[in-house]
């Protein structure tokens, strides 16, 4: 669970994606509260070296925002396309 002004990094092992497209991900991120969404931000992926990939820093404002945590839930895709390739949970 994050709180506001948590800084949120996702990694991001790109398996199955060929090497040209790499540098076509994204990864989308959303956090809710209590079933409402109180934050959404995307971002590239970067690569530290040869398919280890992170998008960061995802950096939760405090608009919005109650005092519970949230849940954030990341998923990547490829742009152009608009199919999810993988989710992950925080």
């Amino acid at each position: 669970m994050w709180t506001p002004g948590d800084q949120v990094t996702f990694a991001v092992d790109p398996v199955g994606v060929r090497d040209p497209d790499l540098h076509m991900l994204w990864v989308a991120n959303v956090c809710t509260q209590d079933g409402v969404t109180t934050y959404a931000g995307y971002l590239p992926v970067t690569y530290s070296s040869y398919h280890v990939g992170q998008a960061h820093p995802f950096e939760l404002p405090s608009d919005g925002w109650t005092s519970s945590p949230a849940q954030c839930t990341a998923f990547v895709w490829r742009l152009p396309d608009t199919t999810r390739l993988s989710a992950a949970r925080r």
